[in-house]
């Protein structure tokens, strides 16, 4: 067995994810996500104290820049200099002596920094259940639990990995399709249904966009249901075409029939594996 990730509540191997109360076996997961939770109280303080914090450290340059100004411009105006170079070099010095001093404010920015400005969820689907993870405001924690989560199902393969496969091979066909309707829209001029209204170029260009624009829901896990729903939709909504593809082609050479007649039942395991996809996403 493989440890990835421990930690007091949360406990990431290549056999299970422990969080939450929960023990998860990798071979059960089908879906792993993660959403921005809502802000908490101390996140909400964190952020306001940050942009305080960056105020105050922003002031001193400001009134420096302000006060040399002022000095330069008053000893050319009376023509003692001397006066002038002797407060710049005390502001100087005392500028240098405070930097040690500097650390402790920007060392709790950075680290505030560090932890982000959101609260982060975790959540998988396992047996068609989602259950929630791992909820924490601490974003660079929470980015070592989720990688240790993706190394162990990388690893370990099962439904998830298999389902992540399927997606991007649908996102891929869907991706072609759009750019050879964008690039090569004569061959999709013909078989566009005349019953729709405007010129056939359009509706052309117009799937073109369609199956990229799915092809870009499907690719990303967010909105993957979404985007396997609407593959199916967009399977349906070009049947007509290709109906209309084989009734053109009918009396070409026997491997364009071939072609023509191929395309309309095959629609239907187009439309099951878009379907799949969306089962098996958010």
């Amino acid at each position: 067995m493989t440890l990835y990730y421990r930690d007091d509540a949360v406990q990431v191997t290549s056999e299970s994810i422990r969080a939450g109360g929960h023990v998860i076996a990798l071979s059960d997961v089908t879906f792993v996500w993660h959403a921005r939770g809502q802000k908490t109280l101390a996140v909400r303080g964190r952020v306001l104290g940050r942009g305080v914090l960056v105020l105050l450290l922003s002031l001193p340059p400001l009134i420096a820049v302000v006060c040399v100004l002022s000095l330069a411009w008053s000893a050319q105006d009376r023509g003692n200099w001397k006066l002038a170079l002797i407060i710049l070099a005390a502001c100087a010095v005392g500028a240098l002596v405070s930097l040690p001093f500097l650390e402790i404010p920007l060392g709790w920015l950075d680290r505030s920094y560090e932890r982000g400005s959101h609260v982060h969820e975790l959540w998988v689907q396992h047996h068609g259940r989602e259950d929630l993870l791992v909820r924490t405001p601490d974003a660079l924690r929470f980015g070592q639990i989720y990688r240790a989560v993706q190394r162990a199902v990388e690893q370990q393969g099962g439904p998830l990995m298999s389902n992540r496969r399927e997606a991007a091979a649908l996102a891929g066909l869907l991706a072609v399709a759009g750019v050879t309707h964008l690039v090569r829209p004569g061959f999709y001029d013909p078989i566009v249904p005349g019953a729709l209204p405007g010129p056939a170029r359009f509706w052309t260009y117009a799937s073109g966009v369609a199956e990229l624009a799915v092809a870009a829901a499907v690719a990303n896990p967010a909105t993957r249901r979404a985007g396997g729903r609407a593959a199916a939709a967009l399977f349906v909504a070009v049947l007509p075409a290709n109906v209309k593809m084989a009734v053109d082609w009918r009396h070409r050479r026997p491997a364009k029939r071939a072609i023509a007649y191929g395309r309309v039942p095959m629609q239907v395991p187009l439309i099951w594996w878009a379907l799949r996809v969306a089962r098996a996403g958010r």
